[in-house]
């Protein structure tokens, strides 16, 4: 039962195989998989020519649904988010440790759409509702399309032989959040406009005392 996917591995990566000889186009790229706070990812990497630089990019996904309360609104919040990060690191004394800089691409955002139910009291801004049938509250936060990334971490992704490879990277991105909160016209009316608006802002300040995003990740891979 085992030999025809041993036997299916192997020709898929044979032409691999030949094509990573010294001179072959892969020659000296390293693929990894692996995850952490960027999600679930892919990535592929090449030591620069004669330098301790290695050049790198990725691409993760990260997703999850739970639970939220924000203020008196109970909320389902959804996270959807696409990470690239196109790097370079810096190989200090030509070792494992390294220093990383770089771009991070997101993608996608957080959304958090109520879960209130008819007859329910919610509070906008200053003022308490009461919730309608058809009433909802929908709110998002949305990280920059491209944010600098700097970081520390420990590889092997500068060898020049064929084999494993791994690395580790603790870093931040610096990112400005965005926020959009929208509101059914019923809550709105009950409320007043100028409530409203106070929320929005409220929403927004809580997403400004978010400076860094995290990078914390881990990979696995081969290097040809």
């Amino acid at each position: 039962m085992t030999l025809r996917p041993a036997l299916f591995s192997a020709l898929m990566l044979s032409p691999l195989a030949v094509m990573a000889q010294q001179d072959g186009p892969f020659a000296r790229y390293g693929f990894q998989t692996g995850f952490g706070t960027t999600g679930v990812e892919l990535g592929i990497s090449r030591p620069v020519d004669d330098t301790r630089w290695v050049a790198r990019a990725s691409l993760g996904k990260l997703s999850g649904e739970e639970r939220s309360r924000e203020g008196s609104i109970l909320y389902n919040a959804k996270l959807n988010l696409t990470t690239s990060v196109l790097g370079a690191d810096y190989h200090f004394f030509n070792g494992r440790f390294k220093g990383s800089l770089g771009l991070a691409l997101f993608g996608g955002d957080i959304a958090f759409n109520s879960v209130a139910q008819a007859g329910d009291t919610i509070t906008v801004g200053n003022r308490r509702v009461v919730v309608g049938p058809n009433d909802f509250v929908r709110a998002s936060f949305k990280l920059p399309s491209v944010a600098p990334y700097v970081g520390l971490g420990w590889s092997n992704l500068n060898a020049n032989d064929p084999g494993f490879s791994y690395a580790v990277d603790l870093g931040v991105t610096f990112v400005t959040v965005k926020t959009n909160l929208q509101v059914s016209q019923n809550l709105e009316t009950a409320a007043g406009s100028d409530q409203v608006a106070a929320e929005r802002q409220k929403l927004q300040d809580s997403a400004n005392d978010l400076k860094v995003y995290p990078v914390v990740r881990a990979v696995l891979g081969y290097r040809f």
